[in-house]
C-alpha cells in the first residue's frame, strides 16, 4: 500500500499551527500586552510626575540625567547643613534640668509667688551692690499669675528668664532699669500640628545706660554659658537662656549726659511645653 501524500498533511498542518498560533495568542500574547499597557500607564503617569516636579519644584529645575549626581550631592549637603543648623537651634533653646523637673511637676502657686518674691529681694540686693538701680516697673515686671493663662508652669520659664534678663543688665553695669513688660507669648506647634511644640516668651526691657554698658548688654543677651564666662561675665550667668533680639531703640538720655543712652530692646526665648499634668493645674 503507498504512503500518504505530504501534500494530503497540508491542511491538517495549517490547522494544527493556526491552533497553537491562537493558543498562544490567548494565553500568552493578550496578558502580555494586557501587562505592558498596565506598565505603560504607570510609566507615563511617572513621567508626567517627573515632568511636574521638574517644572514646578525649585529644587528640581533644570534636572537631567546628565546633573542629577551633583544634584543628589547638593541635595545631601543641604541636609546635612540643616541637621547642624537643627542641633545648633537646639541647644541654644534648651533649658536646664532644674528648671526642667520645676516645670514637670504639678503647679503650686504658693511655690512660684514664694520664689517670685525672693528674686526680686535678690535682684534689688544685687543692684544696690553694684550701683544699679531698679525703677518700681521694673520689678513689677516680673511675671505674675493669671486664672486665664492655659498652662500656669509656663510661669517657672518666664520667671527664670525674666531674673536673668535683669542680672545681664546688672552685670552690664547699667545705671538703672526703667522698666520690663511681659509680652503675650506665641505657641510654635509640633510637627504634627496638633500640641505645642515651645513657647517663645517675648519681653520688653527699657534701660538707662552710658554707650559701653549698653553695647555690653545687648551683646550678652544671646550668649549662654561658656561664651558668656570668654565675654568676661563671669559665672553669675551660667544658666541664662539666650535671647533673641527682635527690636531695638536707643535715643539720647538727657543733653547734659552726651555718653548716656535710653534703651527699649524686645527680647524673645523659648521654652518647652510641659507634659500633661495628670493631676490637674492646681493644688
Amino acid at each position: 500500500m503507498a504512503s500518504a501524500s505530504p501534500i494530503r498533511w497540508l491542511p491538517s498542518g495549517v490547522l494544527l499551527v493556526t491552533l497553537a498560533l491562537a493558543a498562544y495568542h490567548r494565553f500568552v500574547y493578550s496578558p502580555l500586552a494586557r501587562d505592558a499597557r498596565a506598565h505603560d500607564k504607570e510609566v507615563t503617569a511617572l513621567w508626567e510626575k517627573l515632568v511636574s516636579t521638574n517644572r514646578d519644584v525649585r529644587a528640581c529645575r533644570g534636572l537631567t540625567v546628565e546633573n542629577y549626581a551633583q544634584r543628589l550631592t547638593d541635595l545631601r549637603t543641604a541636609i546635612t547643613n540643616l541637621q547642624s543648623v537643627q542641633e545648633l537651634a537646639r541647644k541654644q533653646i534648651e533649658i536646664d534640668s532644674a528648671l526642667g523637673d520645676r516645670m514637670a511637676r504639678s503647679w503650686q502657686l504658693i511655690d512660684f509667688q514664694n520664689e517670685r518674691m525672693q528674686q526680686a529681694g535678690q535682684l534689688l540686693r544685687l543692684g544696690k551692690q553694684q550701683g544699679v538701680a531698679f525703677d518700681p516697673a521694673a520689678i513689677a515686671g516680673l511675671p505674675e499669675h493669671s486664672v486665664d493663662l492655659p498652662e500656669p508652669r509656663l510661669l517657672w520659664p518666664r520667671l527664670q528668664m525674666a531674673n536673668h534678663l535683669l542680672l545681664a543688665a546688672i552685670q552690664s553695669k547699667v545705671s538703672s532699669v526703667s522698666s520690663l513688660k511681659q509680652l503675650p507669648p506665641i505657641s510654635h506647634r509640633a510637627m504634627d500640628q496638633h500640641s505645642p511644640a515651645v513657647e517663645e516668651i517675648a519681653m520688653q526691657v527699657e534701660i538707662i545706660a552710658s554707650t559701653q554698658s549698653a553695647s555690653r548688654f545687648l551683646r550678652s543677651l544671646p550668649l549662654r554659658g561658656e561664651e558668656l564666662r570668654e565675654a568676661g561675665f563671669g559665672d553669675a550667668l551660667t544658666n541664662k537662656p539666650a535671647f533673641f533680639i527682635e527690636r531695638i531703640l536707643v535715643r539720647k538720655h538727657a543733653p547734659n549726659q552726651p555718653d548716656a543712652v535710653r534703651l527699649e530692646a524686645r527680647v524673645s526665648s523659648f521654652a518647652p511645653w510641659p507634659p500633661a499634668d495628670p493631676i490637674g493645674p492646681f493644688q
